[in-house]
């Protein structure tokens, strides 16, 4: 006869699928877009704690800036990189866990 030992790990598993009150909750919500921009943005990220959007938003002059949005700031422009065109095309792509850094690219 052989015997298979038998482990907790799969009523562990089980309980971390279950829903949590986090997500019963959840719902979509617009970022919105830059104040006195147009009414255009494109979400790339979400940081891994939910806190932080990375995204990008067309500027008033017609230009795509990198954004940031938290629900206490809204939509902010995270500007070019020291040197850049002023009209340069930018995006934000990612974030740490926290929200805390952002990393993008622009040309």
């Amino acid at each position: 006869m052989r015997v298979v030992p038998t482990y907790p790990w799969p009523l562990v598993l089980a309980a971390g699928l279950a829903p949590s009150a986090a997500h019963a909750q959840s719902s979509f919500q617009g970022i919105g877009f830059l104040p006195g921009g147009q009414p255009s943005s494109y979400v790339y990220a979400i940081s891994g704690d939910g806190s932080t959007v990375m995204a990008t938003a067309t500027d008033a002059a017609g230009a795509r800036q990198p954004v940031r949005w938290t629900s206490s700031t809204g939509v902010v422009s995270l500007g070019g990189l020291p040197g850049g065109a002023p009209s340069a095309n930018g995006e934000a792509y990612g974030a740490s866990f926290d929200g805390s850094v952002i990393v993008g690219s622009e040309p």
